[in-house]
């Protein structure tokens, strides 16, 4: 049988992965809409996932039954199943250069185990000034699996297989076909965030006026006490 694999990230697009298609493994960052996986990956020191910022994260490892291993920089007691990520035989075959993301130790992992397809979802690195820097190790592995024969395969929104500029030969054409798709994603989830606000609005004044409405009750009951006690007096 064909190995194959899906490691997904988390741009909008890591939702067209195959999570149908049960030949395919899912291997994954931290995302609890994840329908399914096979292997989870949160290589960052501990300290820095169990603060409050990434609490989250700690607790959705922390409730996971340990049949299927987290990959961690080092296993965790709190964090049933969690494995020490193998990181020394990945630098021993691929050296140390072109690992500057998570996806990249993935992918590096998945060619040395023999995958024979591996689908990047969710996977772009073209945001912002970090997430670009990133951008040319993971396609280093994607060049490497490719060199080795293993077929790489994308969803046709991410930037991530288009072909490099070729300095002084290329023009733009296809770099404004990725990004019109990316455009197309990124008004997608601002139109969710705007009906997400829509219905926040709609339950702060519904909020603020059972609040009025208690704040008069209790104005009210002030009131009629210091009438009653105004009588007693007289």
């Amino acid at each position: 049988m064909v190995k194959k694999v899906a490691i997904c990230g988390c741009v909008p697009h890591w939702e067209k992965a195959p999570f149908d298609d049960e030949t395919f493994e899912v291997w994954f960052q931290y995302n609890d809409r994840m329908p399914r996986w096979n292997r989870m990956f949160e290589l960052h020191p501990h300290d820095k996932v169990r603060h409050a910022t990434h609490r989250p994260l700690w607790l959705w490892m922390a409730a996971q039954d340990g049949s299927r291993p987290i990959y961690m920089k080092e296993p965790h007691p709190d964090i049933k199943g969690s494995v020490r990520f193998p990181r020394e035989k990945l630098v021993a075959e691929f050296g140390t250069w072109f690992f500057t993301g998570t996806a990249h130790w993935e992918l590096a992992m998945a060619i040395q185990e023999g995958y024979e397809v591996i689908g990047l979802y969710g996977i772009d690195y073209g945001s912002d000034d970090e997430r670009r820097k990133q951008r040319d190790g993971i396609r280093h592995f994607i060049q490497i699996a490719r060199d080795r024969g293993i077929e790489v395969v994308a969803p046709a929104e991410s930037l991530i297989l288009n072909p490099g500029y070729l300095y002084a030969m290329d023009d733009n054409e296809w770099l404004l076909s990725g990004v019109e798709h990316q455009m197309a994603d990124v008004d997608r989830v601002r139109a969710e965030i705007m009906q997400q606000q829509k219905l926040l609005d709609l339950q702060m004044m519904n909020a603020n006026g059972a609040r009025k409405t208690l704040q008069h009750a209790l104005d009210n009951w002030f009131d009629r006490g210091a009438a009653i006690a105004k009588v007693e007096e007289a």
